[in-house]
């Protein structure tokens, strides 16, 4: 399968809270290499109306920190802001967030992000490079098999621990 450009599979999302019709119930989220996509109480500013308006299925990063791994996945059920200096995009309907997801925090993904990003003692990644990254891409029902199989191993891998804690605890009563 012949490896394509990322941009191809991708758009950027650049909705300002002051587009929306109101945005003071919303959360201010940010960015962890651990932990994805996180509230926090790092408010920069006074004025949200240009933070940037996330939701189920975006992605956002720092440019400045996602060579780290520094790139987080809107979680299920989840609406709120960013800070505008983050860069939020979407996967199109070619493509499954949580692949991509996947992709961009491996090894191969992170090795892309580093080739791409300019600078010289503090590295970015721009939009446009991003959208350089090459991926290969399957069917969408090739995906969503992907993802059944992950799913799967992860309840499989699940159940494997919690056997191990089980077997444990009986061993400690021995």
């Amino acid at each position: 399968m012949p490896k394509e450009l990322l941009g191809n599979h991708i758009e950027k999302i650049s909705i300002k809270a002051s587009d929306l019709d109101s945005f003071s119930n919303l959360e201010v989220f940010g960015v962890s290499n651990k932990d994805g996509i996180v509230k926090t109480n790092h408010v920069k500013s006074k004025d949200l109306s240009k933070y940037l308006y996330i939701e189920e299925n975006y992605f956002a990063y720092n440019p400045y920190r996602i060579n780290v791994g520094s790139i987080g996945l809107t979680p299920k059920g989840i609406k709120g802001l960013v800070s505008p200096a983050y860069i939020v995009f979407k996967t199109k309907d070619t493509l499954k967030a949580e692949l991509l997801f996947d992709f961009l925090k491996s090894f191969d993904g992170l090795q892309q992000i580093n080739k791409l990003a300019r600078g010289t003692v503090r590295k970015a990644l721009r939009y446009d490079d991003l959208c350089k990254i090459e991926i290969n891409v399957p069917s969408i029902k090739k995906q969503e098999k992907i993802l059944l199989l992950k799913k799967n191993t992860k309840l499989y891998v699940d159940d494997v621990k919690n056997e191990i804690q089980t077997q444990q605890t009986l061993l400690k009563k021995l």
